[in-house]
């Protein structure tokens, strides 16, 4: 499966190593779950309380007329903050037929998905 991912950190007391990190997270779990990473969307010193993210934003943009199948997020927070506000996004994913995997967090949001992301 061809995947975009999607990485934050929050404020400038956070460092772009945070970012590095992230990355490497899901790129491991990509690889790992036998999927490829096309293209990365970074949002640097931007909070998850809201959707005021210019990468966030593109990414949800994109993913009506992309080639990737889904979106890797290191955890759910790194995605947004709050739980309500997350499901909107969620499902606007959904409804362009792409999946949300979280590489750090065994979330499940599919019937059909297995521990480990891939689909059975």
């Amino acid at each position: 499966m061809l995947l975009a991912s999607y990485a934050r950190y929050s404020s400038d007391m956070q460092r772009h190593e945070s970012i590095t990190a992230q990355l490497r997270a899901i790129e491991n779990w990509a690889e790992r779950n036998g999927h490829k990473i096309i293209c990365n969307y970074i949002d640097e010193a931007v909070s998850g309380k809201n959707d005021d993210r210019p990468e966030f934003q593109k990414l949800i943009k994109d993913s009506s007329n992309s080639e990737w199948d889904g979106v890797v997020v290191h955890k759910l927070d790194r995605f947004w903050r709050n739980r309500y506000d997350a499901a909107i996004y969620k499902k606007k994913l959904k409804d362009n037929n792409k999946k949300i995997f979280y590489a750090e967090q065994n979330i499940d949001d599919s019937p059909e998905r297995n521990n480990n992301g891939n689909f059975t």
